[in-house]
């Protein structure tokens, strides 16, 4: 038997095995055989440790789009520089043309 402190943030991997093949039951005997819960307080943990995993995947999914968005302000900031340059390129281009056939008159 082990007598390790069962929290849902950690649930002994063989718990997690468990709930990972969707063995729900199993999970619960498990912590009650081996880690000496009661039954409410296995299922208890249990349902904390899902809304912990259903957390911090909403964390993970905001964390993507944030650097999703960043990288797109980054792509737009880096492609409106590059056409600010073609452009001025292009302007200072005609503006040679003018002056050099202006002094061809």
């Amino acid at each position: 038997m082990n007598h390790l402190q069962v929290t849902a943030d950690k649930l002994p991997l063989p718990v997690r095995e468990h709930l990972m093949r969707g063995q729900h039951d199993a999970a619960v005997s498990l912590l009650v055989n081996e880690y000496q819960q009661t039954e409410e307080s296995a299922k208890q943990l249990i349902e904390e440790y899902r809304q912990n995993l259903r957390e911090r995947k909403v964390a993970l999914e905001i964390q993507v789009i944030n650097e999703q968005q960043a990288k797109e302000a980054h792509d737009m900031h880096q492609l409106w520089w590059v056409w600010g340059v073609r452009i001025a390129l292009v302007i200072a281009s005609l503006a040679l043309l003018y002056l050099m056939l202006r002094s061809l008159n």
